[in-house]
């Protein structure tokens, strides 16, 4: 299964974990890799559409 970021397909069944971060003012998601790779995804100052894009993960991944 995939999800779209901006003109990216992230394949999320390559996905071990995810995890809000935050840093002061800025917001992001970390997708930590079946490999052990990490990639941060950035969304700067706006948090509501961090906050957006975990609940559609968190929509196609966790079952109820």
């Amino acid at each position: 299964m995939f999800i779209q970021y901006g003109d990216r397909r992230i394949n999320l069944d390559l996905i071990k974990q995810y995890r809000p971060k935050e840093k002061g003012k800025n917001y992001k998601i970390e997708f930590i890799y079946q490999n052990g790779e990490i990639e941060e995804i950035y969304f700067l100052q706006d948090k509501d559409k961090r906050d957006e894009f975990l609940k559609t993960l968190d929509e196609k991944n966790l079952k109820k």
